[in-house]
């Protein structure tokens, strides 16, 4: 009988729980915290422009010296340095704004 009684008084304790658990968890999930849209001046493009100018050439000495060990065949350093390139188009097309994250929901604009 006082097993029973236990396992019973387990149970109820593990459902009340589980419970809690969910609700408390509901409760706290909030909106992600939307990043705030900046356009970026003229002066800050520039200052954010060189910056990915040096990150692309030394990118490209990055790869050369792969190829210079032999860790890297010249025509795979070619599509990479090819891919690097236009990444940077990309960016300088878009303003150098810090792209979002794919997998995210964005809400529109409304």
């Amino acid at each position: 009988m006082k097993k029973l009684v236990f396992s019973l008084l387990a149970f109820t304790f593990l459902l009340t729980a589980g419970f809690n658990v969910s609700a408390l968890a509901n409760e706290t999930k909030a909106a992600p915290e939307q990043e705030k849209t900046v356009t970026l001046t003229q002066a800050q493009q520039a200052e954010i422009g060189a910056i990915h100018k040096e990150l692309l050439a030394k990118q490209k000495q990055l790869i050369q010296k792969y190829v210079e060990f032999g860790a890297l065949s010249k025509e795979k350093a070619d599509q990479v340095n090819n891919h690097f390139e236009k990444h940077y188009e990309r960016m300088e097309q878009n303003g150098f704004e810090f792209p979002q994250h794919r997998h995210q929901k964005h809400e529109k604009p409304e």
